[in-house]
């Protein structure tokens, strides 16, 4: 981490201070870390007590609403106190419901001079496409995370759910319902959905499953922006149901292969 840090001190150095910045690719724990090291760098040691300090973490309700969206808008629209920066840390930014996510897309769409914004996030597949691409990314990796490419049985099923007429998807859905594995199949298509996003976003380094690159980026027509969206949204309270509820588990693949 301390060749991160001195990675941004040069940049700040040399005036080349961006407005937003995403830290990835590491503990929770360590993220944070990260995030205040570098507000201690622009704002000085007692950022906890510093009127253009603020942060945002997950509350008791365990999502990022709104509401705190709002209030850094408010924070941002302040001078700076010591005519130098307001640094605004949203840790856990993966865990911005939708319509937080929209407000700061907003946000970084109109970036201000020497106000910063630095993001958090344990899975960046949560984050919008729209909002990694309007930040720097800097990739920690201090736990040695990797990405693993899932199998080609894998990615064969879910190319040929992307292909099929309705009567065919109706047939997968059954025959996941009917297997052992029905939650590992449908987080193996969440990631393909998720590499799709980000290859329509230019987005390519964000790509998990690199070996089937050609193929991803050939489906990606066939989807409008909006219609991934859609897509991730249904197919991740699909899993949610399976996972803590006792929903008849053909029925609820069904309802979600057909829209696909």
């Amino acid at each position: 981490m301390k060749k991160h840090l001195k990675q941004l001190q040069n940049i700040v150095n040399l005036g080349k201070l961006g407005h937003a910045y995403l830290f990835f690719g590491a503990s929770p724990k360590e993220l944070s870390d990260f995030s205040f090291e570098f507000a201690k760098m622009l704002l000085g040691e007692n950022i906890e007590q510093n009127l253009d300090f603020l942060l945002i973490e997950v509350k008791e309700e365990k999502e990022i609403k709104v509401e705190a969206i709002r209030d850094l808008i408010n924070f941002l629209s302040l001078s700076s106190s010591n005519a130098s920066y307001k640094v605004a840390v949203i840790n856990n930014a993966e865990k911005m419901n939708k319509n937080a996510s929209n407000a700061l897309l907003k946000v970084l769409e109109e970036p201000s001079l020497g106000k910063v914004i630095i993001l958090t996030a344990d899975n960046t597949n949560m984050l919008f496409p729209t909002i990694l691409s309007r930040v720097q990314k800097i990739n920690l990796f201090t736990n040695n995370k990797k990405y693993v490419t899932l199998s080609k049985k894998e990615f064969g099923l879910f190319k040929k759910l992307t292909e099929s007429d309705i009567a065919e998807k109706l047939n997968i859905a059954e025959k996941i319902a009917k297997g052992e594995n029905t939650i590992s199949v449908l987080e193996s298509w969440t990631s393909f959905f998720h590499d799709i996003f980000y290859i329509k976003h230019n987005l390519n380094n964000f790509v998990k499953n690199e070996d089937y690159l050609k193929e991803l980026k050939s489906i990606s027509e066939n989807y409008s922006d909006q219609k991934l969206q859609d897509i991730l949204r249904d197919l991740i309270k699909t899993i949610n149901l399976l996972k803590t509820t006792n929903v008849n588990v053909r029925l609820a693949l069904e309802n979600f292969v057909i829209n696909i």
